[in-house]
Parts: C-alpha cells; structure tokens; sequence
C-alpha cells in the first residue's frame, strides 16, 4: 500500500487478483481519484485472474492531503474494486537552532572571554551554517573559530574586550544557512575600573613623639588593575603621614607611617 508521499516523489502496490468462483478471465485494470498534478499508472493494465499489476503514483506538485485513490477491476463477467490510501506532503525544508553557552560574559578591558556557539538540525538534512556577529563595541573585537560549520557542529566566539567603554552590550551571533537563518544573543559585560583599600591594623596607640606604621593593602573590585595613589586626611597637628610607595598598581600595597608630635618641654623653677 501507498501511504505517504513527499511532493515530487513516487511509491508502488501491488494490485493483486483471485479467482473466487468459476474460471479465469481477464481482469481489465483502471484508477481513479487521483488528485490534481499527481499521477498514477498500473503496468501491466490488464491481467487475468489470479495475476497482479503495479500501481506506481507520482505525488508531483499535488496540494499536500489525504487521498483514496480507487482502482477498479473491471472483468468479463464482474467488477470489483479496492482502495489505496495516498498521503501527500510537502517537502521538509532543512532548519537548524543556534544557542550560545555561556549566553553572558563579563569581561574586563584589555582581556578576552568566550562562548560555546551550538547548533543542531531540527528539520531535515545539516547544512552549511556561515557564523557573523554584530553589536560588538568601539574599541573590542570578536571572532569565530571556525567561522562556518555544518549543523549540528559548534564555533568557539571569542570577545577582546580591548577599550571598549564600560557598558552592557548585547552581541547577535546569526547563523546563515542555505535554507534557513537563525540568531542568538550573547550579552557582554564590560566593568568599570574598581578597587578596594583597606588599613592593617584599624587602630594603633602610641605615644607622643612616637610613629605608628599601618600595612595599606588594595584589590580588584572589578575591571582591571590601575595605578592608585595614597593621600592621608586628619592628622593631628604637628605630626605627619609617609606612604611608602606613594602610588602602587592595584593589588599591592603600601606602608603608611605616622610620626606624632614631641611632648613639649617641661618648666624648670630656679
């Protein structure tokens, strides 16, 4: 039996005859309900009983459906007919999917980060898929490797965020295929530059005329390293403050030393 049919493609079944009382004839063949730019054909058209026939149906450009194709047996002393059931549908055009994993990348300027980009067929046959992106940043780059891949194959896109302005970006990762044509987002997160200062040990007592020293310590909030500089506010009177270095890229650190005031001299009574 015929069942389904894709546009433009042909099945078979066997037309099989019996002889159920009496003698043999000739069995003369002929079908129809066959739809509108399909076609159908018995080889051989004529049989006798007992012998068979192959109908061949071409589904050609027939809308897309079901149906019941009757081929009728017409003899020299009775007709019989049976049904063959003719689906048709419509070609299946390729597709693919196309996602980013991770689909968001932090990254500081001057560094690089990357995402997975995957593809798969969801319909169809794999096809070539050509990999482009846009969005990207004055002042960053981006690129694929490999830059074209066959469906269900993945791409390494690696972003430099160079000097791009701090800022959240959204990138569009389009795969084009011969049939089709697909997008993913990847968003990029570029931090602005920020440390962290912190004094060791918070609180000294010392007397006058003494130097207390304090370990300065920084760190990387986000973003990258920069050069910070060290000043000092609410020293007492007469004492002073020294960094040592003055100035460290972030993630060092630097020795504080205050200096307080001599105690005035006591009065001598002669």
């Amino acid at each position: 039996m015929i069942a389904t049919l894709t546009q433009g493609t042909s099945g078979m079944s066997t037309i099989s005859t019996a002889v159920t009382s009496g003698n043999a004839q000739t069995v003369n063949l002929s079908v129809t309900g066959v739809p509108t730019s399909a076609s159908a054909g018995l080889n051989p058209t004529s049989v006798t009983s007992g012998g068979s026939s192959t109908l061949t149906v071409n589904a050609g450009t027939a809308a897309p459906g079901t149906y019941p194709l009757t081929v009728t047996g017409t003899g020299t002393s009775a007709t019989h007919s049976t049904t063959v059931t003719l689906t048709v549908r419509a070609p299946v055009t390729n597709d693919f999917s196309i996602s980013a994993n991770p689909n968001s990348l932090t990254v500081a300027q001057a560094h690089s980060g990357t995402s997975t980009i995957s593809t798969a067929v969801t319909a169809g046959s794999a096809q070539t898929i050509n990999l482009s992106i846009s969005g990207v940043p004055a002042g960053a780059s981006a690129t694929f490797n490999p830059t074209s891949i066959t469906a269900g194959n993945s791409s390494t896109l690696t972003v430099h965020a160079g000097t791009a302005a701090p800022g959240t970006y959204p990138l569009t990762v389009t795969g084009t295929g011969t049939s089709a044509t697909h997008s993913t987002t990847v968003t990029l997160i570029v931090p602005r530059n920020d440390c962290s200062i912190s004094a060791s040990p918070a609180r000294v007592s010392v007397p006058r005329g003494s130097s207390a020293r304090y370990t300065v310590r920084t760190a990387i909030v986000s973003g990258r390293s920069q050069r910070v500089t060290f000043s000092v506010s609410g020293v007492p009177a007469g004492s002073t403050a020294t960094f040592t270095p003055t100035s460290v890229i972030t993630g060092a650190s630097s020795a504080l030393r205050v200096t307080t005031s001599a105690p005035p001299p006591r009065a001598t009574t002669l």
